[in-house]
């Protein structure tokens, strides 16, 4: 009998989490980090918060706006919009919304327990 993978888990030492608060500081984003040090975002962000850091939260200026807005009209999925621009999926989504664009049914995205694509009626 095969035996269930079990994920392993990286325990961040002191040091490293004085290097990601330091380096934090110095203007990296979590995303950054998290690729640096082999950890989810979500840990970074709950060794910013365990150390007292006080975290950046990037809004969308203006110039985001138009360009999220501009790349969706040209065609351009949500997905890959929040892949250049570096924002998160809902934010891009309502930044796009709040420039007046209209969204697009969606194409893909998760699948129904009959293995198609779900609708609007599904949710």
């Amino acid at each position: 009998m095969d035996r269930p993978i079990r994920r392993r888990y990286r325990r961040l030492g002191m040091e490293a989490r004085r290097q990601i608060a330091d380096r934090y500081a110095a203007g990296e984003s979590a995303h950054v980090l998290a690729a640096d040090f082999a950890v989810a975002k979500s840990t970074i962000l709950k060794v910013l918060d365990g150390g007292g850091v006080t975290r950046r939260y990037a809004s969308m200026t203006a110039a985001d706006i138009a360009r999220a807005a501009e790349l969706y009209q040209e065609g351009r999925s949500l997905s890959q919009i929040q892949a250049i621009l570096r924002f998160a999926h809902d934010t891009v989504r309502k930044a796009i919304l709040s420039a007046g664009v209209q969204l697009r049914p969606p194409t893909g995205g998760r699948k129904n327990a009959a293995g198609s694509a779900r609708t609007d009626d599904a949710r």
